[in-house]
């Protein structure tokens, strides 16, 4: 995810395993190929999302703060919730004291719930 995206190691590294630990009844797999190589994503998706804000980021900074781990993964886990709650998201951004938020329990809507 690093060289997909320029997402801190430290970040994606924890972003994958509590995630995985927490839901280990959601397949990742196209949650980390869309992240890396955004390819056919829309906008608002919340794997786009993430990919842009953290390109958007390394092409700003010059110099790594010591909080930039801390701050990706926050983006990480809102993206990712929004990923598994289906959720379109266009804009990742931290409010100053957020906390980090927790992985969501939620259930992504089936298609039988799409047409209920």
């Amino acid at each position: 995810m690093n060289r997909g995206c320029r997402i801190t190691v430290t970040a994606a590294t924890i972003g994958w395993y509590v995630t995985s630990e927490a839901r280990p009844d959601i397949d990742q797999s196209s949650w980390e190929e869309g992240v890396v190589t955004g390819a056919r994503l829309e906008p608002g998706d919340p794997r786009l999302t993430l990919r842009n804000t953290m390109l958007n980021l390394a092409l700003g900074n010059a110099h790594r703060r010591r909080d930039d781990s801390r701050e990706h993964l926050l983006y990480y886990l809102k993206a990712w919730n929004a990923w598994v709650e289906r959720r379109s998201i266009k804009l990742l951004r931290r409010s100053p004291n957020e906390t980090m938020p927790r992985i969501s329990s939620r259930s992504a809507p089936t298609s039988a719930d799409d047409n209920a």
